[in-house]
């Protein structure tokens, strides 16, 4: 059962209606400071899809993991995201053996597909009014994660798509669709490991067959491209371990992270106040042994969520907090839990703290480095909030069946 459209429309309506307040507020902020660092493409556009193209320079020789161009820490991705750019650079080259702008092109034109892939299953998927799913759409495509992702190129937002498509669908009437749904997640896991995560739903509704085809699946998409790389598989998995490592190293110094990493320059800047220095390394092991087990138990709780958009919603949130170089981009993940919540059939009043979550993210704000302490803050709340919730809803079912 789905709440009545003019009951979640007025809600999403107030939603729209503050978006909408922090767009113009974000437009005039450029208009009056055009030079002051608001703009939400990175470096000012100077470095377009860069998240696409250097990686396809890394493919080029089919040998990325060992590719010294702009450190060896830049090359952690699974191979299926190489052996993909190496593709279409190919196919780009076929067609402009000169190079130029088709490699630019290629970027744009995959982003597009990958961002047109999401608008749709917003519209089929929204229980909003027409006018209103328009809305939510606008407010996907001029939010600060979206423009960022696709200025950059990243494939995340392809991954997001996929696992959106299997989100939707894991359990549709139709056999043919819920297979594609599951290569659908095997793609998205075999281009950024993350998403492999919402296989965990296939589980909780006790379908094992379906599970043991998405492993199938997943370890196809997973080890298979290592046989379209140069050397040997052991080689290029020991490679890969170690640039991950270093990936996150990297970040660690940097402090620009997502979830529970981004704890780590705070706490060691407090720490150095009070005489006491601690190394990045060893504060990020503290504080992923504290939110490792408690991601577990999210993950837990999500079994028994009585709510969709609330199992969806915890689950998404694993993608940010266990991975330990986790970026802003990994909040895309959580659209369709955005979408589910405005088809909810009841609303809670802590639920309250979910939409400001939701607004903070979406935001199209800019503002420096206050738009990451923004977002953490407001992944940790719904982290927060989804723990709670999912704590009390468990220890009630736990009663109801004692």
């Amino acid at each position: 059962m789905i709440v009545p459209p003019l009951i979640n429309g007025r809600r999403f309506a107030n939603f729209a209606l503050c978006w909408l307040v922090l767009w113009l507020t974000f437009a005039g902020i450029v208009i009056v400071r055009p030079d002051g660092g608001q703009s939400p493409f990175f470096a000012g556009t100077s470095d377009l899809m860069r998240d696409f193209l250097n990686p396809m320079l890394y493919a080029a020789e089919r040998d990325p993991y060992h590719n010294p161009v702009n450190g060896l820490w830049e090359k952690s991705h699974p191979p299926l995201f190489y052996v993909a750019l190496y593709g279409i650079q190919r196919f780009c080259r076929a067609l402009e053996p000169a190079g130029g702008g088709i490699y630019l092109l290629a970027a744009a034109l995959t982003m597009a597909l990958s961002a047109a892939a999401l608008l749709l299953l917003i519209e089929r998927h929204s229980a909003l009014p027409p006018g209103k799913r328009l809305m939510m759409m606008a407010i996907f495509l001029g939010s600060g994660l979206f423009l960022y992702a696709f200025e950059r190129g990243n494939l995340v937002l392809t991954a997001a798509a996929l696992s959106g498509f299997f989100l939707f669908y894991y359990d549709d009437k139709e056999p043919l669709v819920r297979e594609l749904a599951l290569a659908a997640l095997a793609l998205a896991a075999g281009l950024k490991l993350a998403p492999a995560v919402f296989g965990l739903l296939l589980l909780y509704r006790r379908d094992f067959a379906g599970a043991a085809r998405l492993a199938l699946y997943g370890a196809a998409a997973i080890f298979l491209p290592f046989a379209a790389l140069s050397g040997s598989l052991w080689d290029n998995l020991a490679a890969l371990r170690l640039n991950m490592e270093e990936n996150v190293a990297v970040y660690l110094a940097e402090g620009m992270r997502f979830g529970p990493t981004a704890l780590v320059a705070p706490l060691q800047e407090a720490l150095f106040r009070r005489g006491w220095e601690v190394p990045p390394e060893a504060l990020y092991r503290v504080v992923a042994a504290v939110f490792l087990p408690l991601s577990a138990l999210l993950a837990l709780f999500a079994w028994r969520a009585p709510e969709r958009w609330r199992q969806v919603l915890m689950l998404s949130l694993l993608p940010i907090f266990v991975p330990g170089n986790s970026s802003w981009y990994n909040a895309l993940y959580l659209i369709p839990a955005f979408v589910l919540f405005f088809n909810a059939a009841s609303f809670r009043r802590r639920d309250w703290l979910v939409l400001a979550a939701f607004l903070v993210l979406l935001s199209p704000l800019q503002l420096n480095g206050w738009t990451m302490a923004a977002r953490n803050a407001a992944v940790l709340l719904l982290f927060a909030e989804s723990f709670l919730t999912g704590l009390l809803d468990f220890r009630r079912h736990a009663a109801r069946n004692s």
